[in-house]
């Protein structure tokens, strides 16, 4: 008889402990250093000393530099013109003496002036004790020292420098009319180009005629 085979023992399973995983270390990592920061003196701005710009100084006006000459022999009416004329460039205080008065007379200690009724007459009553304005009246007309003024007389017909001028452009822009009315060839150029008279140039008694305005209207 053959002998039964021995029997295969069944193989013994062993578990294994599974290998400890070791704690991670921890290692304080000392923070890093923050830098001081660094202090940089800054230079003082420079102080600027202030500019002195001096002023020209005002002229001084000598008298024979103030007024214009006057001519010794010069009639009562050349010197009034005289001194309308340096009234106007005296500024806008004395515009109105300048140009809405009338010359009438000298009568020392007085230069007798008119001006028309109302609001200009009232102006220089209340300024005919300007200190300029008496100097004036001394340089141009000697043994004066004020002026007198009353309203223009009725009926007169003397005109203010300002009447005179605005009568003398209205005379010269009718005779303008009147000359281009009688002519036909400037009535046929005026017509091609829409043209008219608005009004005379202030230099209309001038040689030579004054340039056209920047818009070419005159």
């Amino acid at each position: 008889m053959e002998a039964a085979p021995a029997p295969v023992p069944e193989p013994e399973v062993v578990e294994t402990a599974p290998a400890p995983v070791p704690e991670p270390e921890m290692v304080e990592t000392a923070p890093a250093p923050v830098p001081e920061p660094e202090v940089v003196d800054a230079a003082p701005a420079p102080v600027l000393e202030p500019e002195v710009v001096e002023a020209a100084p005002a002229p001084v006006l000598e008298p024979e530099e103030a007024f214009p000459d006057v001519d010794p022999e010069a009639s009562p009416e050349a010197r009034f013109a005289l001194f309308r004329g340096w009234l106007d460039n005296e500024g806008p205080r004395y515009q109105v003496w300048a140009n809405d008065c009338i010359f009438i007379a000298i009568n020392p200690p007085f230069l007798d002036l008119e001006f028309p009724v109302g609001f200009r007459h009232s102006h220089v009553s209340a300024t005919n004790h300007d200190e300029r304005l008496l100097e004036g009246v001394q340089k141009f007309f000697p043994g004066c020292s004020k002026a007198r003024v009353r309203n223009r007389a009725e009926g007169s017909e003397q005109l203010t420098h300002r009447e005179a001028v605005a009568k003398d452009a209205a005379e010269a822009q009718a005779e303008l009319e009147r000359l281009v009315a009688e002519n036909e060839d400037i009535q046929q150029i005026a017509l091609a180009f829409d043209a008219a008279i608005l009004s005379v140039h202030k230099d209309h008694h001038a040689p030579t005629p004054p340039a056209l305005d920047k818009d070419g209207s005159r």
